[in-house]
């Protein structure tokens, strides 16, 4: 079963396929609630993204305080923050991954843009990127 660093070592080296695409995970012990992932290509440009992994029925969003106020502090400087929620549908051997960037975001809903990725084909990463930075608000 993969975690939650699984999928963002997935997303960054997804970004680092395209064409002058980078990325990078952010991780500091000092600046908890930053987004998960810094993500850039030439034609969306910066992205700042929290990973989570979701399970079951239930498909709980769980973002803490510090990240809620983190993807407000960014989006207000006019970044594009968001949040990408994966579930793993092993039994179908596909990955779903819904990306918002609704920073209220507590369960999977119909607002989020749903990407699928089958096990072995590539992380459709622009168009991910692409749904947060449509909706930079």
């Amino acid at each position: 079963m993969k975690s939650e660093l699984d999928f963002q070592e997935d997303l960054v080296e997804a970004v680092k396929k395209v064409k002058d695409g980078y990325g990078f995970k952010m991780s500091n012990k000092f600046l908890a609630g930053i987004p998960d992932l810094f993500l850039t290509t030439p034609s969306v440009g910066p992205v700042m993204l929290e990973v989570k992994v979701i399970d079951g029925p239930e498909q709980l969003v769980l973002l803490t305080p510090l990240q809620r106020h983190s993807i407000i502090r960014l989006k207000a400087a006019g970044m594009a923050a968001g949040v990408c929620a994966i579930r793993r549908e092993d039994e179908y051997r596909k990955y779903t991954a819904y990306v918002t960037t609704d920073h209220e975001v507590c369960r999977v809903n119909s607002e989020m843009t749903k990407f699928t990725k089958v096990i072995g084909s590539p992380w459709p990463i622009e168009a991910m990127m692409e749904a947060v930075r449509l909706r930079v608000t």
